[in-house]
């Protein structure tokens, strides 16, 4: 579903990302695991359009989006749901997610934002019950909820998730995990960023690990999680 070859990427004279592929095909969730600055983020933008890489493609359902502008690839089904929420604080939780229907003016009709705003709300349930407060209000839990809420409403069919429970305590961690295998099962294809490497490969498929831009091991997550190296560089595990 998603292809991504040879990709290169800099900030200035900064190599951040050299040469780096990977696949996430329909149905799977994939995590990216790596340090801090190893280059995640900035893989999610390039593959969202929001940085233009050095070198190499990106192909998504077999189209070549490789630097193209964000508001075409949400259009294609493609949404990135970035570290930080980066929610509008001053505007209403409805408007915050009337704003993530806008790639999909053309597409669908009013009825059809109804209807995203809906189920959104069925999968939130708590979201409902805040849809007039400032999303600058809510608690952090609450705050990753809307984001998620708001990548929802560009109805997509593959989702990049960057550092989904950061900062959030370990209830609210379990819930946004919940809510994540339950897109999957829905039908949405996942990449994940997170810091909580044990958790997010405890619920995906297979796994990178990105080590200073470049991609060091891949694999099954299973295979990920029983590996001494991964356990000791990224699962507070020890080396044996």
């Amino acid at each position: 579903m998603l292809s991504i070859d040879k990709l290169s990427a800099a900030y200035g004279n900064v190599t951040v990302l050299t040469r780096v592929s990977l696949q996430v095909k329909e149905g799977e969730i994939v995590t990216l695991i790596g340090a801090n600055g190893a280059g995640k983020s900035t893989l999610m933008r390039c593959v969202a359009g929001l940085h233009k890489p050095l070198y190499g493609k990106v192909f998504f359902q077999g189209d070549d989006i490789t630097g193209q502008r964000a508001n075409r690839i949400v259009k294609k089904g493609l949404c990135l749901i970035p570290e930080g929420r980066q929610l509008f604080s001053g505007l209403s939780v409805m408007d915050n997610l009337l704003l993530g229907s806008l790639g999909q003016v053309g597409r669908h009709s009013p009825g059809s934002v109804q209807e995203r705003l809906e189920q959104v709300m069925t999968t939130f349930p708590r979201l409902r019950e805040r849809m007039t407060q400032l999303a600058g209000t809510l608690s952090g839990g609450e705050q990753q909820m809307l984001a998620i809420a708001r990548g929802l409403m560009a109805n997509p069919r593959f989702v990049m998730l960057d550092e989904p429970s950061l900062g959030l305590a370990p209830l609210i961690v379990e819930e946004i995990f919940a809510l994540i295998r339950n897109l999957n099962s829905a039908g949405v294809s996942i990449l994940l960023v997170e810091q909580n490497a044990y958790a997010a490969l405890g619920i995906s498929h297979r796994g990178y690990v990105l080590e200073n831009g470049r991609l060091v091991k891949e694999g099954k997550a299973a295979e990920l999680l029983d590996d001494e190296d991964i356990r000791y560089h990224y699962l507070g595990g020890k080396a044996g």
